[in-house]
C-alpha cells in the first residue's frame, strides 16, 4: 500500500530497471514540462520501496528533471511495499489505465507475458487493465520470445498472423513500422491503378512498382 503522505526522494536514487517501462515518449514528456512551466502540479511517482525501482511516473520524472535543468533534484514519491514482483507489477500495469502514456495493445501483450510468468490470476490481470477475458486470451499468444533475454517481443496487429512462425531479422524489422498492413496497402495500391492516380512518368514511382510487380511474381510462383 501507498505511504499516506508522499516522500521526497533523489531522483538519481530511483532505478529504471522494472520490465514494465517503456522507451520515453518525447512529445509526452514535452507536454508535462510546458504544463510545470505554467505552473502545473504533477501528482506523485509511484516507486518501489527498498529497490526504488520507478513503478509509474517517468514522464513525469523527466519532465521535473528537464524543468530543473539537471538530474540531482527531490521529487515527490509514494513508496509502495511489493512482497512479490507480481505486487510490482500490477501496481505498474494499473498507473497507466486512466491517465499519462496509455497502455497500448503491444504495451499490454509485454505485460500479460510478465503476468503469466509470475502466475497472476488472469482476472485479476483483466481487472487491473481494464481489459475484458476474451482480448485477455486474443492478446495473450501473439508475440515473439527472445531467446536471449526470455522477453515478450509483440507481434504487431498487421502481423498477427506470423506468430506460429519463428522471426527473421527482416520480420522483426517490419514489425517495428507501426501501422503495417500487407491488405490495407494492398488495396490501396489497386484503388490507385483503378482510379488512374498513378503518375507514370515519375520515375521512383515507376521503379518502385516494378519492382513491388517483380517481387510479387516471384513469391506468388513459389507457392503456386
Amino acid at each position: 500500500m501507498a505511504t499516506l503522505k508522499p516522500m521526497m526522494i533523489d531522483a538519481t536514487a530511483i532505478t529504471l530497471t522494472g520490465e514494465w517501462l517503456r522507451p520515453l515518449n518525447q512529445m509526452r514528456m514535452a507536454t508535462y514540462v510546458e504544463a510545470l512551466a505554467h505552473g502545473a502540479t504533477l501528482p506523485p511517482i509511484q516507486v518501489e520501496a527498498g529497490s526504488l525501482r520507478l513503478l509509474d511516473g517517468l514522464h513525469r520524472l523527466r519532465a521535473w528533471q528537464k524543468q530543473a535543468g539537471k538530474d540531482e533534484i527531490p521529487v515527490r514519491a509514494f513508496l509502495q511495499e511489493c512482497a512479490t514482483e507480481a505486487d510490482a507489477l500490477l501496481i505498474a500495469a494499473a498507473g497507466n489505465v486512466t491517465h499519462g502514456d496509455r497502455w497500448t495493445s503491444t504495451d499490454v501483450i509485454r505485460l500479460i507475458h510478465i503476468a503469466e510468468r509470475e502466475r497472476i490470476d488472469p482476472a485479476v490481470f483483466c481487472r487491473t487493465v481494464q481489459i475484458s477475458e476474451t482480448r485477455y486470451r486474443e492478446l495473450a499468444p501473439r508475440k515473439w520470445i527472445d531467446g536471449a533475454s526470455g522477453r515478450a517481443i509483440p507481434i504487431k496487429t498487421a502481423l498477427a498472423h506470423l506468430q506460429p512462425f519463428e522471426p527473421t531479422a527482416a520480420m522483426l524489422q517490419v514489425n517495428r513500422i507501426a501501422g503495417l498492413s500487407v491488405v490495407r496497402q494492398g488495396r490501396d495500391i489497386l484503388r490507385h491503378l483503378q482510379a488512374g492516380t498513378i503518375n507514370w512518368q515519375d520515375a521512383e514511382t515507376a521503379r518502385v512498382l516494378a519492382r513491388l510487380a517483380e517481387a510479387l511474381n516471384a513469391a506468388l510462383a513459389a507457392t503456386a
